[in-house]
């Protein structure tokens, strides 16, 4: 209720309501931890063609992940066979096998490298869409959706926020409150599955026994299948978010001025 003010019970002049003034479009203050502010009215950009490319480049990287699980399986079997009778391999057949997924590992890098610069461009993008709405849900500076895979630590979780911050204001005026993001939680398990894997391969020494040899193989097909996993539902959150944002700027262009 708006209090009274200006009256004397004395003069015998009414009480006066204080003078009101207009509320902002959108939150005087951010939400609670997001260092910046929206900024309705800024131009978005389409994701469209940011994420066909990404697309495109996991599908490859999902074809030489599985074309690479072979050679890996196979230079597993040699080792088991030269671990029970050495004289089965010949060092040639052992030398092809080792060159042949060392060149797949470096093609799947290379992909790698390729797919994480056009990957984070995009995201970068979707993230710079969400300030041209009104801001609920993001908790870090556009600036983070690039430097949040590479700061050491936060590299666990700033990401995954920031999809999940991405989807839930560009459907803020849809949905109400934040929604359940399962098939971000299973992307971002994924990665993390991933990240952990390649730590744990770098932390390996030089195999120097039958055994050591043995260990990297399989750790080495491990790594392959976490990677071909990890993948799929990277393609679908490309897809999703995409959507999302091709969806708010396709309501926001039939939206009635004023």
């Amino acid at each position: 209720m708006t209090e009274l003010s200006g009256g004397d019970p004395n003069s015998g002049r009414p009480a006066v309501a204080p003078p009101t003034y207009p509320q902002p479009g959108y939150r005087a203050y951010p939400p609670s931890g997001y260092d910046g502010y929206p900024h309705p009215g800024l131009p978005t950009k389409s994701l469209r063609g940011l994420a066909i490319a990404t697309q495109i480049l996991l599908a490859i990287q999902l074809l030489a992940a599985i074309a690479l699980l072979f050679p890996v399986l196979h230079e597993r079997n040699l080792i088991q066979r030269i671990k029970s009778d050495p004289r089965s391999v010949t060092l040639a057949e052992a030398a092809r096998a080792d060159n042949t997924v060392n060149a797949l590992n470096g093609l799947v890098l290379v992909l790698y490298i390729a797919t994480g610069v056009v990957w984070i461009t995009w995201f970068y993008r979707a993230r710079t869409n969400t300030d041209a709405w009104p801001s609920d849900y993001q908790r870090r500076r556009a600036g983070w959706a690039i430097g949040g895979w590479f700061c050491p630590i936060v590299n666990f979780w700033f990401p995954y926020m920031m999809a999940k911050d991405i989807l839930d204001d560009t459907e803020a005026d849809v949905n109400r409150g934040r929604a359940t993001r399962p098939l971000v939680v299973i992307w971002w398990l994924g990665f993390l599955a991933l990240l952990v894997g390649a730590l744990v391969q770098r932390g390996r020494g030089d195999a120097q026994t039958i055994d050591d040899f043995t260990g990297d193989a399989t750790l080495n097909i491990v790594s392959v299948v976490i990677r071909i996993l990890a993948i799929v539902p990277a393609f679908y959150v490309v897809r999703q978010i995409t959507n999302a944002q091709s969806a708010r700027i396709q309501r926001d262009a039939n939206r009635p001025a004023g």
